[in-house]
């Protein structure tokens, strides 16, 4: 009872202390989020406090464009230092506001209104202030200004109507009117001027007839009109500077540094009230969440400890059918502790058989019935493998001898190629050379070539080239064809191999005279039924099917390069 008590308890702890570790998991990702949030505001806000900075160098900008006296370059490259800076601070506000603006983790709707108003302020002021820059650049420096300008056309126009008294002096008057719309420029002065204006037009228009010439009365004409043309665009000019009626554009300009900032210190306000707001709801959610969770993870659990418990138990009534336990060991314990046992024996069966297998790798093939039990059919099957890697085996090292020796052939053919090409115009050296090369390389002990007269008798073989024994111990060094197995291998043009051979038969039939070899090996030299000559080996071992075959291949190949020698 105590025990089931105490494992039902250690199953609530594991339950419980689940629990803990996840609700720790949420609770860091919240305050991992509620970091990344005021972060994100952080710089948010010291990014407004840049554009704030950056509207006050604007304003600084201005105000020294506004009092410096340009230098006649800014009349010739229509812009300086001081405009450029001007339109520096521009687009560097302009950039850090479409930034922040696509902060979407940030911005809300009432916060984009606020970016748009700013940025619809910075695009008014540069429309006037490019304005303000273009007449600035026509009004050009002290020497070629507007007022120059004005008073030159006065005086040119003063001239000619002198003549005319009337013209002159309505002239005179719409000149005080010039005079006042400069001076006191308001609404009232710049109505009367273009009254005025108007009427000295229509006067000239009517008196056209009192000038000398049509040349005269044009002259009149175009100067009068550049000299209105040149006041008026003056007199907007002096508004959009700013006069003591009109707003002008630096003013403008500190009421869009005034009403920017108000939005600036607006939208700080929504950023941190919808920064608190987001962290309460959030801290509303992980509480929701996470004992709605813990819930759901207490039921999972619970439902993946009875599956896992089920799914043992099919597992251990496979691995029963694997290893076999004492049955007085099997009683009143759980699943976990039954896989427990059943895990361990197949341990110990697994490393029998490990042993077993790494003994195969190591060809060091061992068996191992009477270790498991009969019914062990896998260390039964373990058994049939080793046979069949033995038969295998025996298979591979036959193939790879087999291989080797075709491998030495081939090079033997390349080999023994090579000493004909080199000496083919000597028979001595070929011969030699291509004995004593070809008993090195079957490891035979003696060897002899034998070559047809075919200068003298045709029908009578010629010891030509001998290898390891004493000329002096040679029975025949001429042999004819059809005697003994030198000759009879001559006539029957095929090879003759002996590897048991009477000591008393060889000293007869061979021409190694008392050498005593235990194989003998003859081949002929014939190419399309014409006889050469006869390759004789003899060997203390014996000589392979393969090693036959190469020297009939060769035999082959010297009987051409003979039938080329002995014409």
């Amino acid at each position: 009872m105590l025990n089931s008590a105490s494992r039902k308890l250690k199953t609530y702890f594991i339950f419980f202390a689940s629990s803990i570790v996840l609700a720790s998991i949420i609770l860091m990702y919240f305050f991992y989020t509620i970091q990344r949030n005021q972060s994100n505001t952080i710089s948010f806000i010291r990014n407004l406090k840049e554009i704030s900075v950056n509207l006050k160098q604007l304003n600084t900008a201005s105000q020294n464009y506004k009092n410096i006296n340009h230098s006649d370059d800014f009349y010739i490259y229509k812009h300086d230092a001081y405009s450029d800076k001007i339109y520096f601070f521009l687009n560097l506000l302009k950039n850090n506001t479409e930034s922040l603006n696509k902060q979407t983790s940030v911005i809300n709707f009432d916060i984009s209104v606020k970016f748009n108003e700013i940025k619809d302020l910075f695009t008014d002021f540069e429309t006037d202030f490019e304005l303000l820059n273009e007449n600035i650049v026509k009004l050009g420096n002290s020497g070629n200004g507007y007022t120059e300008n004005i008073i030159r056309t006065e005086q040119k126009t003063d001239k000619i109507l002198k003549t005319y008294p009337q013209l002159y002096n309505h002239f005179q008057k719409l000149k005080k009117t010039k005079t006042n719309l400069l001076s006191i420029g308001n609404r009232e002065s710049e109505e009367q001027f273009l009254k005025e204006k108007k009427a000295f037009l229509q006067n000239i228009k009517q008196n056209q007839s009192i000038f000398e010439n049509t040349s005269e009365k044009q002259i009149v004409i175009n100067n009068t009109a550049d000299w209105i043309n040149t006041v008026l665009q003056f007199f907007k000019l002096q508004k959009i500077n700013g006069t003591s009626y009109y707003s002008g554009l630096y003013d403008k300009l500190d009421d869009l540094v005034f009403e920017s900032e108000n939005n600036i210190a607006d939208i700080q306000d929504i950023v941190l009230t919808e920064l608190t707001d987001k962290n309460r709801r959030f801290l509303i959610n992980y509480i929701l969440f996470t004992i709605l969770f813990i819930i759901v993870f207490i039921v999972i659990v619970f439902f993946i400890y009875d599956f896992i418990k089920k799914q043992l138990k099919h597992t251990n009534n496979e691995l029963s059918e694997l290893v076999l336990l004492n049955e007085k060991d099997n009683i009143n314990i759980s699943e976990f502790e039954k896989t427990k046992r059943l895990i361990h024996q197949l341990k110990k069966d697994t490393e029998i058989k490990t042993k077993f297998i790494n003994s195969l790798k190591s060809n060091k093939l061992i068996e191992i019935e009477g270790e498991f039990n009969s019914d062990d059919k896998l260390g039964n099957a373990l058994n049939n493998l080793r046979n069949f890697l033995i038969s295998k085996d025996d298979e591979r090292k036959k193939d790879e001898q087999i291989k080797a020796i075709s491998d030495k052939h081939k090079d033997g053919i390349v080999k023994f190629g090579k000493i004909i090409r080199q000496q083919f115009g000597n028979l001595d050296n070929l011969t030699f050379n291509l004995l004593s090369e070809l008993v090195h390389f079957l490891h035979a002990d003696i060897g002899g070539i034998y070559v047809v007269d075919k200068k003298e008798n045709s029908d009578l073989l010629k010891l030509k080239a001998s290898y390891a024994y004493d000329e002096k111990k040679i029975i025949n060094k001429e042999i004819k064809i059809g005697e003994g197995l030198v000759g009879t291998c001559a006539a029957d043009k095929s090879s003759v191999y002996i590897d048991r051979v009477d000591d008393d038969y060889i000293k007869i039939v061979s021409g190694f005279g008392h050498t005593k070899p235990k194989s003998l090996l003859l081949s002929p030299i014939f190419v399309e039924e014409e006889i050469y000559g006869v390759i004789e080996l003899a060997s203390s071992g014996t000589f392979s099917e393969d090693d036959i075959t190469f020297v009939e291949t060769l035999s082959e190949d010297i009987a051409y390069t003979l039938s080329y020698l002995l014409k």
